[in-house]
């Protein structure tokens, strides 16, 4: 929608037209293009996600809340998995109309019910690191409160300049959290990702690479991951952004490069690893261009 750039007044009862601009400092839609391919940007994330959410949980894969409401609630099996598809079945609604036209309320249902399925992982345990979920997980509840805050408030048109702000730092705390986490899961040697790293030799390229080098190069990875969340924070620089989406795209994919390709809703889950940096450049640009 094209939104006019000057509004008309009348004062003292005459017609007189006055043009009122926006400050040059404010990045909004109607000035800056790339604060409204930012909010695509991240409505494609969203609904990308939601897409690998929905065919994980209607094809293979269950929820920890599911596994709570098994063994301590004493709920059925059958129940639970009803349960988790209509879950699974309002995210993707809700993602689908944020596509069309974001609300806050449809994002604060995606954000809730991913942050809530985030926390049930680390109640339920089992795995390597379930305690870290909610951090490793930060994008994927981050990204609908970003672009939420994108959304204009009420009686306004475009977002106010602090929005778009905030929104920037919604995005750059959420990739320094990832990253943060992901680089100490590397450092411990994380044993998921020693099994990535030696799948994706053996299929891509017949490669046997031994667990004591996948360890090296994990350890090198978490240096890297630690120094870029640590820099993110810093400063967001455009060289930087663009090896985190690049490196983003290859973690996601190496699920399908060592366990096959369907493992692929794995990769859409992290669909906001690779999206986020482009939508934080995005909008890092058009505050950038304004000041």
């Amino acid at each position: 929608m094209n939104l006019p750039t000057g509004i008309e007044e009348t004062i003292g009862g005459n017609s007189q037209s006055r043009s009122h601009t926006f400050p040059d400092r404010c990045p909004t839609t109607a000035l800056d293009p790339a604060v409204r391919r930012a909010d695509w940007t991240l409505r494609i994330a969203i609904l990308l996600f939601a897409i690998g959410l929905a065919r994980a949980y209607f094809t293979r894969t269950g929820s920890s809340v599911g596994s709570i409401a098994l063994l301590e609630w004493d709920i059925s099996h059958a129940r639970i998995l009803l349960a988790e598809k209509l879950a699974a079945s309002l995210i993707l609604v809700s993602a689908v109309t944020v596509l069309v036209r974001p609300s806050v309320t449809a994002l604060a249902v995606i954000a809730g019910l991913v942050f809530a399925e985030s926390c049930a992982a680390v109640h339920t345990g089992g795995a390597h690191f379930t305690d870290l979920t909610p951090f490793a997980n930060a994008l994927r509840f981050l990204t609908p409160l970003a672009l939420a805050l994108l959304i204009p408030f009420r009686g306004a048109v475009i977002p106010s300049p602090a929005q778009c702000h905030i929104s920037a730092w919604v995005l750059r705390i959420g990739l320094a959290v990832v990253f943060l986490i992901h680089g100490m899961e590397a450092w411990n040697l994380h044993p998921q990702f020693i099994d990535y790293i030696i799948g994706s030799g053996r299929n891509l390229g017949g490669y046997a690479i031994t667990e004591s080098a996948a360890g090296s190069a994990l350890k090198m990875i978490a240096v890297v991951d630690i120094a870029v969340a640590m820099l993110v924070l810093f400063r967001p620089w455009t060289a930087l952004l663009v090896w985190m989406a690049f490196w983003g795209l290859i973690t996601a994919l190496s699920r399908t490069t060592s366990l096959g390709f369907a493992s692929y809703p794995e990769v859409l889950l992290r669909a906001s690893h690779v999206i986020a940096p482009i939508a934080l450049w995005q909008l890092t640009a058009a505050i950038s261009r304004r000041r």
